[in-house]
């Protein structure tokens, strides 16, 4: 294993942390437990059962609402072409049960899988054509300007209430799609122009205050401009009503300050955020402090910080392991095992990790770890080609970048993949979670709303 391989994984905590600066963490609680075995087709609903002409009932939400769960379940376990299917399948079914003679307010369905297919195209660096489709729902919401889904003609008056989130998906979803593709100055140059047009809608087309403020921050620190997502942040912390709100701001300001270079002011803030978390009265498991906790260890990680790092890392790995969520304990027993010696981490992280590695089904995460556990074994040659073969195999931009990332930092190439026999990879790529995503995907697949409706028709 390489010197800069085993020597540290700043390199790792930075990959992470910028995962999370590209959406809004303020003022809503971000609650990243793993996902249940779910995968959208349990409980689908019997066709025979539903009236499509009930739009009370809602029969199109209750069938496209299992097919955009099962779609973010196989992104987030890296499927990401079959979660473009799923999308696709649910805008197909929706215009069936038009063609077979259904009203066409079945249109407002195929708004939010059409909305889907842009986080896609985003995800894998299709960058325009994501911003594209976010500009089509824009157009469609504030226009009424007609916007054609598979061949299909949507009206405004179509899509009902779907339609008034068109200039939240504009700005929040643009800026996620430029972000990912590092296209910083582009993301606040579009915030700058777009946040106007979103405060002045009405309605739920709006979006909070606070969320618009603080993606602001974000477009700002990111592209560089310390100063100025210093002075937004302020105004958004005079906004907020609670600790949690206040130490998010907190937060986000030590991370503007540590990514212009002050990692000395960004220590200060970081450890005023821990005070404010410290007098909130919730739940161990609340999902925004327990956010908030893992964020501020990852970010003092990436930092270079030790200190109170520890102490913070432990304390959010116990809320995490108390609510059973294995994403946040995996996160916490990284940057914990990075601050130990080798003979540490080797005698007392080694079988965590590993444990972990076997029960998290998110690959992102689960290559970090892999990561991880490379750290705390001789040579740790074979987990750290198994992240990479995680990694590389995602099919996204953060999955591309990790796995270049690994390459680099364990290997010096990018032909780790080789080190791996086919029986391996395939174990390394199909656990037990991805076989029933595999289930789920061929059930859904399967499913059919318009013939059975003729009686009803």
């Amino acid at each position: 294993m390489s010197e800069r391989g085993s020597a540290g994984l700043e390199w790792l905590f930075r990959f992470l942390l910028r995962r999370e600066q590209v959406g809004v963490v303020c003022f809503r609680a971000r609650n990243k437990t793993a996902l249940a075995t779910d995968t959208g087709a349990q409980g689908l609903p019997n066709p025979n059962t539903l009236n499509p002409f009930d739009r009370d009932a809602r029969p199109h939400e209750a069938i496209v609402s299992r097919f955009n769960q099962a779609a973010l379940a196989q992104i987030r376990c890296g499927e990401i072409a079959r979660a473009h299917t799923l999308c696709r399948r649910a805008i197909e079914l929706c215009r069936s049960v038009i063609a077979h003679g259904g009203p066409r307010w079945w249109a407002e369905g195929m708004i939010e899988p059409y909305i889907n297919l842009g986080r896609i195209a985003a995800l894998t660096g299709r960058t325009q054509e994501a911003l594209a489709i976010y500009e089509d729902v824009y157009a469609l919401s504030v226009y009424g300007t007609p916007l054609v889904i598979d061949r299909f003609v949507c009206r405004r008056e179509d899509v009902g209430a779907a339609v008034a989130r068109g200039p939240a998906v504009r700005l929040f979803e643009s800026f996620r799609a430029l972000a990912m593709a590092r296209a910083y100055d582009r993301a606040l140059a579009f915030v700058s122009r777009r946040e106007a047009e979103v405060e002045a809608a009405g309605g739920s087309a709006r979006p909070a205050g606070n969320m618009v403020i603080e993606l602001r921050a974000l477009a700002a620190m990111l592209a560089g401009a310390s100063t100025k997502a210093r002075q937004t942040l302020a105004h958004l912390a005079a906004r907020s009503g609670d600790a949690c709100s206040s130490a998010a701001c907190a937060m986000l300001e030590a991370e503007a300050l540590w990514l212009a270079g002050n990692a000395d002011a960004a220590d200060g803030r970081w450890s005023m955020a821990v005070d404010q978390l410290g007098g909130v009265e919730t739940p161990p498991g609340d999902p925004c402090v327990l956010y908030l906790l893992g964020r501020i260890a990852l970010g003092r990680a990436a930092a270079g910080l030790g200190g109170s790092t520890r102490d913070i890392a432990r304390l959010a790995l116990a809320r995490a392991e108390s609510c059973g969520d294995d994403v946040h304990t995996l996160r916490c027993a990284i940057v914990l095992s990075s601050l130990e010696t080798f003979e540490c981490r080797e005698t007392r992280w080694r079988e965590p990790l590993a444990s972990l590695v076997e029960r998290t089904d998110y690959r992102l995460e689960k290559a970090a770890a892999l990561c991880a556990l490379a750290g705390c074994e001789r040579g740790g040659h074979r987990s750290a080609t198994a992240a990479y073969v995680l990694a590389s195999n995602i099919g996204s931009l953060e999955g591309s970048e990790l796995a270049r990332r690994i390459a680099r930092c364990w290997f010096g190439s990018p032909r780790a993949a080789d080190r791996l026999s086919a029986p391996d990879r395939a174990r390394v790529l199909h656990g037990a979670y991805v076989a029933s995503l595999e289930d789920g995907f061929r059930q859904l697949m399967r499913y059919q709303v318009s013939a059975p409706w003729s009686a009803v028709v």
